[in-house]
């Protein structure tokens, strides 16, 4: 796959979602956040590294 889902947590206190996300590519990454935008959501990339060639994120989605 292109993006893979490693984990995710929902926090009722600041009511956002944290998703973890590997991808080959961070272009992936950035078209994943402009989709989550798209449908009406906040999505912002908090962290990002580079292991080996895979990219790992952190993205936080949160209610418009």
């Amino acid at each position: 796959p292109d993006l893979k889902m490693t984990a995710f947590r929902y926090t009722q206190n600041n009511r956002n979602l944290q998703l973890n996300i590997e991808s080959k590519d961070f272009a992936l990454l950035e078209t994943l956040r402009k989709q989550l935008i798209e449908q009406g959501l906040n999505a912002e990339i908090k962290r990002s590294s580079v292991s080996g060639d895979i990219h790992l994120a952190q993205i936080i989605v949160t209610e418009s």
